[in-house]
């Protein structure tokens, strides 16, 4: 591990005075930074003046053209145009020539003025929340620190962070002894859980895959996000593998249908190995009736996923918890804070019953990464648990974003505040978000 990161630090260097050799000027400018120390330094002070200028402008520009426009009622959602106006406005193309400051912050404008306000009042999305102060700090530092979050020794301090917060949100879920990990989206999320399934079930599939296993098949509600038909894909069961289950006049799963489903599956010879139940679907807003899911699916051995990405959230109000009333009987759980709590994108996390599971289903022996005997407990090492490598931290923004009262108070309100805000909910078959004035925090 030391020697590779030997050689990154030097690759480092080389990138960064690579450029002077292109050109006679700057082979010269190279060798008059070599002839003194004095030189070198007024050199590399002069370019992290240059670059903190820019930092500083660009922060001033993003609080006038995104923070502070975001308030303004006066000011539209979007300036909308078409992908040919923007072409013909904009400059896309690449160049091997590079611009100056004045530039680049001209094009910073040019790409907050033809971008969607997120923050504006009346801006609404069924999928992300707004702009946040605290969310936008938090980014702040984790672009500044630029770290890899998949082992301990390169993020320790958000390592720990995230660990504790996800230890706290299991608690929500109902899981006494789980684990849980933070994934790039809700269809990621599902994705794991797909995975960690088939695993559990067929632990030699890790190895040796699909072949020689019987027909798998999965179920959802014909309500339910299509990631549950993508990952079907994506895994190799096939999308005409994951079953659309009825559901009721409320856009709730039938778990009638279900068990009538699963058990046409089993005299087909086929094995049914999960069902993904929701909390909150997409277009109606509904959650399924986890208890009675929970019951077929024990009686069949079948695993229950709960896709909590949207209405997932509910767990964290006392008067709305109810909707989700039997989940923690569920053996995984996704759930996306970006979307009813408003933390920024991308925030998704997977919670899974059973410890252990999430590092047995993903976890290679990789040496020169995953070392063993390190000075300390490996199981910190959270790309163990995960399929990619690199992934950026997301938790600072988590932590920073409720330190004033995580899970409570605020996050309480922006639950209630949504759902007794509902319009026109089975009429217009719209649920929408509506986030906590600043005056109202």
């Amino acid at each position: 591990m030391y020697a590779i990161g030997t050689l990154r630090i030097v690759g480092r260097l080389l990138r960064r005075n690579c450029a002077s050799f292109l050109t006679n000027s700057s082979y010269s400018q190279f060798r008059l930074m070599a002839s003194g120390n004095s030189n070198k330094c007024k050199v590399a002070t002069e370019a992290h003046d240059k670059e903190d200028a820019l930092l500083s402008d660009v922060f001033n520009l993003t609080m006038k053209m995104a923070v502070s426009a975001s308030r303004n009622r006066d000011n539209p959602v979007v300036r909308f145009k078409t992908p040919e106006v923007l072409e013909r406005e904009l400059n896309f193309g690449l160049s091997t020539d590079g611009v100056d400051n004045s530039e680049l912050l001209h094009i910073c404008e040019k790409v907050f003025e033809n971008s969607v306000l997120v923050g504006h009042p009346r801006f609404f999305n069924q999928q992300f929340a707004g702009l946040d102060s605290y969310g936008l700090a938090a980014n702040i530092v984790l672009d500044a620190l630029n770290v890899n979050g998949h082992t301990f020794e390169v993020a320790p301090v958000l390592t720990m962070t995230e660990l504790a917060v996800l230890k706290h949100m299991q608690k929500f879920v109902g899981y006494e002894d789980g684990e849980g990990v933070f994934c790039p989206g809700g269809t990621y999320s599902n994705m794991l859980a797909f995975n960690v399934a088939r695993i559990k079930r067929f632990p030699e599939s890790k190895a040796k895959g699909l072949y020689g296993l019987p027909k798998i098949v999965t179920f959802c509600s014909q309500q339910a996000h299509y990631s549950a038909q993508k990952n079907a894909a994506l895994l190799g069961y096939g999308e005409d593998s994951c079953v659309a289950v009825k559901c009721d006049s409320h856009g709730k799963m039938i778990p009638e249908e279900l068990e009538r489903k699963i058990v046409e599956t089993k005299n087909a010879g086929n094995v049914p190995l999960l069902v993904t139940a929701t909390a909150g679907t997409t277009v109606l807003g509904a959650f399924d009736p986890f208890n009675k899911i929970a019951d077929v699916c024990q009686k069949h051995g079948v695993w229950m996923h709960v896709d909590g990405a949207w209405g997932g959230s509910a767990l964290v109000s006392k008067k709305h918890r109810h909707l989700c009333a039997g989940v923690e009987r569920s053996d995984s759980f996704a759930w996306n804070p970006h979307k009813l709590l408003c933390a920024p994108v991308t925030c998704s996390a997977l919670f899974v019953k059973q410890k252990g599971l999430l590092n047995k289903s993903h976890s290679l022996h990789v040496p020169y990464l995953f070392q063993v005997g390190k000075p300390y407990d490996e199981s910190y090492d959270i790309g163990r648990k995960l399929v990619q490598c690199g992934r950026r931290v997301k938790l600072l923004i988590y932590i920073i974003y409720y330190l004033p009262a995580i899970f409570c108070s605020y996050a309480v309100r922006i639950i209630t505040h949504t759902y007794q805000k509902r319009v026109c909910f089975y009429l217009a078959k719209v649920f929408v978000v509506v986030k906590v004035p600043v005056t109202q925090r």
